[in-house]
């Protein structure tokens, strides 16, 4: 670790995994120096980069004393904001990923909202942006909010947790703000080895113990779509990362939620679906032979019989993929998943 000149306690630690992301880099550290609230430290984890992202972090850090800089081989964001975590100072912890960033006001507004409610809160929920770059600016579209609300009991963030779920605000740790005592007696970890949603396992740890929750009402954080991310990008073991993730969801949703299984059946099958059209990608090289074998090793898959079997599909594509996989109908499988791309494409 970077050796740091000493600061004055932070009540802010933010947390960025880097990884290969010199061209973007900026675009999150520059938004964090421009907070309007600057009680904070940066903390930035470079995750085995081969590219000059090192170099430019420390170069942050020799400007200014809130920056700490993590260097370890490449394991993966998971190991990432774990080494993260075992190294913040502060009373909040923010993540943010490499190449998106927050609103400059976005501190202050999140330690307002705190003090407003007697410093007492485990988990800040804050609205985002779906964004993209376009021609070196951020172009801000779909909006995630929901009304400014106080659960002043874990059993009052559960009766509104499908609400949270409907706007896609229960899954990433990029809107948030978590207060580190809370985290280290929840003892939540983010999964090592899960390539997908690895998020929501280390949220789904703090939200079945949370007792004061605060959602906030602004817009905080911007989401950045790029073409090639790690969201977008085809790999064969997200398929199990997945099921860890469906498999966890399910224990933990049974004993806190039941209402919301249905949910993450539904997700999985969604998740199936997006495995299968990411084949379809322009840059994966991959035979059809393999692709099919890809196809019928999920369809064999003991937790997607399962899910089949007892899902109420809430979508028709969530119908018809299900239907295929009942039926075994791993070439039509296929056809959905490259007619999804193919009117993607389109749509670009």
């Amino acid at each position: 670790m970077r050796k740091q000149r000493k600061c004055d306690k932070m009540k802010f630690s933010v947390i960025i995994p880097v990884y290969n992301c010199a061209d973007r880099l900026h675009i999150s550290v520059e938004s964090i120096f421009q907070q309007t609230y600057g009680d904070f430290e940066l903390i930035l984890v470079n995750d085995g980069s081969t590219d000059n992202s090192l170099d430019i972090c420390n170069e942050y850090a020799s400007k200014d004393c809130r920056v700490k800089v993590l260097n370890q081989k490449n394991s993966g964001p998971s190991v990432a904001r774990n080494t993260g975590l075992k190294y913040v100072s502060g009373e909040y912890v923010v993540f943010c990923d490499a190449d998106d960033c927050l609103e400059k006001e976005a501190l202050e507004k999140i330690i307002k909202e705190i003090r407003n409610n007697d410093d007492k809160c485990d988990i800040v929920f804050y609205g985002y942006y779906d964004s993209a770059m376009e021609n070196g600016s951020i172009i801000k579209r779909n909006k995630h909010t929901y009304n400014h609300s106080v659960f002043n009991s874990n059993t009052a963030l559960k009766e509104k947790y499908n609400d949270l779920n409907n706007i896609s605000f229960t899954y990433p740790v990029w809107n948030k703000a978590y207060r580190l005592q809370f985290v280290k007696e929840s003892k939540a970890e983010f999964p090592v080895g899960v390539n997908i949603a690895e998020d929501y396992i280390f949220n789904l740890k703090l939200y079945t113990k949370a007792e004061r929750t605060i959602v906030m009402s602004e817009w905080l954080y911007n989401y950045i779509q790029h073409s090639g991310s790690i969201t977008t990008k085809f790999q064969e073991s997200k398929i199990n990362s997945a099921e860890y993730v469906y498999e966890y969801a399910v224990k933990v949703m049974e004993k806190w939620n039941p209402n919301m299984v249905n949910c993450i059946h539904n997700a999985y099958l969604k998740d199936i679906s997006v495995y299968i059209n990411n084949m379809f990608n322009s840059n994966v090289d991959l035979s059809v032979t393999k692709k099919i074998e890809l196809v019928r090793s999920v369809i064999r898959k003991e937790s997607v019989r399962i899910c089949i079997k007892d899902v109420k599909c809430s979508s028709f594509r969530n119908k018809m993929i299900c239907m295929l996989i009942k039926y075994r109908m791993a070439l039509l499988l296929l056809l959905t998943g490259k007619i999804a791309r193919l009117k993607c494409r389109k749509k670009c």
